[in-house]
């Protein structure tokens, strides 16, 4: 029974790992991508885009070298609850940047109006980040319910977030696309990147103070 029961936690964890580095290389382009796009643009939501991939990115690399040591045996409870709530500070700090900064854009652009360049592809970039990130979130949230992994929870809070946001984005770039020359679309930019940040510095500092609760639990164990 034990031996089946390490079998299926095996399994779960090279299930998890594979997934992390899946996302992990999936996501390393994306900054260099959105970048050339907001170039070509000169769009506040695809420039706050940029900033908000990047850090997401540092996120997920700092959560899959986590994930690593965790594997190792005989680690203690506390310290496996260190590293899950190290985990929950590095995603909620990723989004408390990311937010901060789609809301500085937001109203810099809100302030000083212009009229976005060629956006069709940020729109392209942005709807295929709704597609991709939102099969990364349900996979994490299946294999969060299989297991007790915090690392994979943690994932699933980021790229239900991802998903959110790169549909936001998608939404305020088609106005931009489908309306070009209205004088509408030069407010549709800054406060599609507002609403955006609002919802990442909400998530943000909800996963922020999960983290700094799952580290104080882990000091009482050890």
């Amino acid at each position: 029974m034990a031996e089946k029961a390490d079998r299926l936690i095996a399994r779960e964890t090279a299930k998890g790992e594979r997934t992390l580095l899946t996302s992990l290389l999936l996501s390393a382009p994306a900054p260099l991508v959105t970048i050339l796009a907001a170039i070509s643009s000169g769009s506040a939501t695809q420039i706050a885009d940029c900033l908000r991939r990047s850090t997401e990115l540092l996120a997920i690399l700092a959560s899959y070298i986590i994930f690593q040591k965790q594997k190792e045996k005989n680690l203690p409870e506390a310290e496996k609850k260190r590293l899950t709530g190290l985990s929950e500070l590095f995603i909620g700090a990723a989004m408390l940047l990311s937010g901060s900064a789609m809301l500085f854009m937001g109203i810099l652009r809100l302030l000083n109006p212009v009229s976005a360049g060629n956006s069709i592809m940020g729109l392209v970039i942005a709807f295929l980040g709704v597609i991709t990130n939102g099969w990364f979130w349900l996979r994490y949230r299946g294999m969060t319910r299989e297991g007790r992994c915090g690392v994979l929870a943690t994932q699933q809070a980021l790229y239900r977030a991802k998903t959110l946001v790169d549909l936001c984005v998608t939404l305020a770039l088609a106005a931009i696309v489908l309306a070009p020359g209205r004088p509408s679309t030069r407010y549709v930019d800054p406060i599609g990147s507002m609403a955006v940040a609002v919802y990442l510095l909400i998530n943000g500092m909800g996963m922020f103070q999960k983290g700094r609760k799952t580290q104080k639990n882990a000091s009482r164990i050890g």
